[in-house]
């Protein structure tokens, strides 16, 4: 297994997901139907990563400040928190790179970035897939739209997939948020009779297998190159092994992949 081969498809899949959520690149698109729904905040901070295309980086930069009013800083605080040692030194080396430089002040801090400009590239913006199109493929972009960027939006999004997670703890761990944050909502959603007795939820049930990209992402990514750096072959699959189970479906993808 070779780092920098691994670094290349993350990438490839990272592109997917940028050009799902509307930014001009040559990819294809996440069918998230099929392979799963996308986190903006997991990608956002898988991109800052394992990116190192500066076309890609200046349009995600573009992106954030053009739609932060969808994006939950907390969740990316959070988020950021979850990676391991290895994975933090990756993200301060990662923060330097000048493309990331204008990044929004609010987003900036979330990954613990300090100065910077603001962007105000309105030409690059213009090329971006308009939300109301977006919306259509991006689902968890589509509840903060109808419910307000927030962790009920997100809640309801795992309620509404096929393959979601078993209780209100894994939800609470899977979007970093409180585990009672949760049970409120789900209070909410039972007393507005918005869930059934199996805890479905009523409206609008997602064609949707699980999570494509989740906050869990960037860190079981960053585990991956980690494992491939690993000479020792039994000490690689036994790292590697722990991440087969009940992985999201990037990691499942490059983890077929080598």
């Amino acid at each position: 297994m070779n780092p920098f081969n691994i670094r290349v498809a993350i990438e490839a899949h990272l592109e997917k997901g940028w050009a799902t959520l509307g930014l001009p690149i040559q990819s294809e698109m996440v069918n998230e139907s099929k392979e799963g729904i996308l986190d903006p905040e997991a990608l956002i901070v898988a991109t800052v990563l394992f990116a190192s295309d500066a076309r890609l980086l200046k349009d995600v930069v573009v992106w954030t400040t053009a739609h932060e009013g969808l994006l939950i800083h907390s969740k990316l605080a959070a988020c950021v928190r979850s990676l391991s040692q290895n994975g933090l030194l990756a993200l301060q080396l990662a923060k330097k790179k000048v493309e990331l430089a204008a990044l929004p002040p609010k987003v900036r801090q979330a990954l613990g970035q300090s100065g910077g400009k603001t962007s105000k590239n309105l030409q690059r913006a213009l090329k971006m897939a308009p939300m109301s199109v977006v919306s259509q493929r991006a689902k968890m972009v589509r509840n903060r739209l109808l419910f307000g960027a927030s962790a009920r939006a997100d809640i309801i999004t795992l309620l509404q997939l096929s393959e979601r997670p078993a209780n209100g703890a894994a939800m609470a761990r899977l979007l970093k948020v409180n585990a009672s944050t949760v049970s409120r909502v789900l209070t909410d959603l039972r007393d507005s009779a918005h869930l059934d007795k199996k805890g479905r939820f009523v409206l609008e049930p997602l064609n949707a297998p699980g999570l494509y990209l989740s906050t869990a992402s960037p860190a079981r990514l960053q585990s991956v190159i980690d494992a491939a750096s690993v000479e020792d072959a039994g000490l690689r699959r036994a790292m590697l092994a722990e991440l087969e189970e009940d992985p999201d479906g990037i990691t499942s993808e490059v983890l077929k992949a080598f």
